[in-house]
């Protein structure tokens, strides 16, 4: 009878859990930051034991993003993966004046010749229209 009891309180813990989790009244272990991570690496492309970015990666995540995850974006353009940095840089230049803004900010602070070469390329690339 007590093995009942204790299974009754644990379905009613895990319901209610589950409910206040639905309503995002309660931590969600998975970021915003980690699902347009995830997005990224799910449509990378692979090639001679490499991973690269390609039109496709920029499409999966220009469609997954606002202008509310600049933040987030302007975050992945620090990332040490630069598959992630070129894919950030040639959305946030696809989002309009905001984004190239964004892009010109960063690339006039950073020391970094990877990232650089990468706002550069979104930014050509916005201008051309290839993007």
């Amino acid at each position: 009878m007590k093995k009942v009891k204790y299974l009754w309180q644990v379905v009613i813990v895990l319901l209610g859990a589950w409910l206040l989790r639905s309503c995002g009244l309660i931590w969600n272990p998975f970021s915003r930051y980690d699902a347009l991570k995830a997005v990224i690496n799910r449509h990378v492309g692979h090639a001679h034991a490499t991973r690269g970015m390609n039109m496709y990666t920029i499409a999966a995540l220009k469609s997954k993003v606002t202008e509310k995850d600049i933040p987030l974006l302007i975050q992945m353009l620090n990332e040490r993966d630069h598959v992630t940095q070129m894919t950030a840089a040639q959305v946030l230049a696809t989002l309009g004046p905001q984004g190239k803004q964004v892009l010109l900010k960063v690339l006039g602070s950073t020391p970094d010749y990877r990232l650089r070469t990468s706002i550069q390329d979104a930014l050509l690339d916005a201008n051309s229209g290839t993007e």
